[in-house]
Parts: C-alpha cells; structure tokens; sequence
C-alpha cells in the first residue's frame, strides 16, 4: 500500500543500478528518515535550549528544523534514483562511439557475439557501458539465459535511449541470423 505510492521511482532505479527493489528502497528511505528524525530532535532540541535559554522556544525550534530537514532527505532519497540514472545516461552516451566501433571491430573478427560482450565488459574505459555488457555475458555465463534473453533484458534496463536502439538492433540481428 505505501509502497505503491513511489512506484514512480521503480523505473529509475532499475536505470540507476541501485541494486534494491522498489520495497527495499522505500523501506530503507523511511527507516533512514525515522533514525535520522529520533537522533536529531534531542541534539538539536539541546543545542537550541543552550543557545536560546528558553525550552519551549527551543522545542518549537528544533521540531520545525527537523520537519524541514527530514523533507529534504526525503527529496534527496526520491530524487537520487533519477539523478543515478541520468549520470549513468550521460556516462554511456559519450562512451558509445568508441564502444561501438570496438564492438564492430570483433564482430568482425568472427569472434561468437557473446565474445564481443565479454571483451568489451573488460574494458573499464568504456564505463557504464562496461557494467551494461558485464550483465549481459554474466547472464549468459553465470546464469545460462540464452543471448537474446540477456541482451533483451539489459536494452529493457539501461538508461540510455542510444544504448537501448544499439541492443534491440543487435537483437534483430542475433534472432534473423545475420552478421
């Protein structure tokens, strides 16, 4: 039920490779906003009552610092997915030139398509990209899921449009049979 009030952030936090779902994060949020509220209310209710000599005063003072400060974490935690996402974004696209030229080089080596994604996921170079390729031959490797399925998986998962229409064009390649 509460949960499903953020699931707005679902799809950034799978760009933003948070490694958390959706539960998990907003639990986490909230549990950090609850801890961060029960520690700062009597630090800062004691501080306030030194500096103002007045503990009502100083109540009022610190509970309305920390109503204030407690929505901004909460900002901060609902706004960082979509902030990841779009670092990661921008990481990939200026990487995606040279990654796809390194790509184009193996495939036409004659080198098995999954070889491509295992060099290029060598290459820390290419960033993001690396992590993206990474989790194509890991799920490949690791986890036995077919090519096509892995790299389905990953277009449907990263945050860049360029990187997404490079996979589903790889995609149409690898399911026609082409070269």
């Amino acid at each position: 039920p509460l949960v499903d009030l953020f699931g707005g952030i679902k799809p950034d936090l799978l760009k933003a490779n948070i490694g958390l779902t959706l539960v998990e994060y907003v639990y986490t949020m909230f549990f950090s906003i609850l801890l961060f509220f029960v520690i700062e209310l009597p630090l800062v209710t004691v501080i306030a009552s030194i500096v103002l000599k007045d503990i009502l005063l100083a109540v009022l003072f610190s509970f309305t610092l920390n109503i204030i400060i407690t929505l901004i974490v909460f900002f901060i935690f609902y706004t960082y997915p979509s902030l990841t996402a779009g670092r990661r974004k921008k990481n990939i696209d200026s990487a995606l030139p040279f990654a796809t030229t390194y790509m184009a080089t193996i495939a036409s080596s004659g080198a098995p398509p999954v070889t491509m994604f295992k060099v290029l996921s060598q290459f820390n170079e290419y960033g993001e990209i690396s992590k993206e390729t990474g989790k194509i031959y890991r799920d490949v490797e690791a986890f036995g899921m077919d090519l096509v399925g892995a790299v389905r998986k990953t277009a449907g998962r990263t945050p860049s449009e360029e990187l997404k229409e490079l996979l589903w064009s790889l995609d149409t390649v690898l399911t026609s049979g082409g070269s």
